[in-house]
């Protein structure tokens, strides 16, 4: 038996305990921001690009998508596929996305590198043989791009545990037969995916001016 006394105190523990759990496995709260992917125009810096011919499902299955949108540009005689996603499954979005992404491709991490958008760096990655690809990929929350999502969700799950969820988008451009002597920064995929990143979060409401 629990003393009356400590009957307060122990149903307030369960109580903060217990909310999280409500909010996202019972009311399934979420935050909707209202962007959308089909915001971003399909020519981008003189690129026009069009629908490639993925399953209309194939994002939510990869990536647990509630909003997606995949556009082929030419540059020359090299493709450039940009894929922008969006999911409230954090992880889905950025755990080795280039594995769903790049349809097969064995693309190497290089790092980060920041690529004058003004909010962040981007993921830069390469094949190592065969063919030269490149792909770049970032990732948006809240407006602004997120380089290391680990330390991101770390910072951030003491506050995700008692909000609503909120979506995080995932911008990636990829471009087949690079040559070598090219930076992946110098490349369309590149020009593409700026471009496309500054529409993206153009849709983002200023915050409100101070008096």
């Amino acid at each position: 038996m629990i003393s009356s006394r400590y009957a307060a105190p122990v149903a307030l523990v369960l109580l903060l305990a217990l909310l999280p759990t409500a909010i996202h496995s019972y009311v399934g709260l979420r935050v909707e921001d209202g962007l959308t992917t089909a915001s971003v125009p399909d020519t981008l810096e003189g690129f026009v690009g069009s629908p490639t011919s993925r399953r209309p499902n194939w994002g939510q299955r990869g990536f647990d998508a509630t909003d997606w949108t995949e556009r082929a540009y030419m540059a020359g005689a090299s493709e450039v596929r940009l894929l922008m996603a969006r999911s409230f499954d954090l992880k889905k979005l950025y755990h080795h996305p280039e594995l769903a992404a790049a349809d097969g491709v064995d693309l190497r991490p290089l790092g980060i590198k920041p690529l004058g958008t003004g909010l962040g760096g981007v993921h830069v990655l390469q094949t190592e043989q065969g063919p030269r690809h490149v792909a770049l990929y970032a990732l948006v929350y809240d407006g602004a791009l997120i380089e290391d999502p680990m330390w991101f969700q770390f910072r951030t799950a003491g506050r995700l545990l008692v909000t609503g969820r909120k979506q995080m988008t995932l911008l990636f451009a990829q471009q087949a037969n690079v040559p070598d002597s090219q930076a992946p920064e110098e490349t369309a995929a590149a020009t593409v995916l700026k471009a496309a990143v500054r529409q993206f979060v153009a849709q983002q409401p200023a915050p409100p001016s101070g008096n």
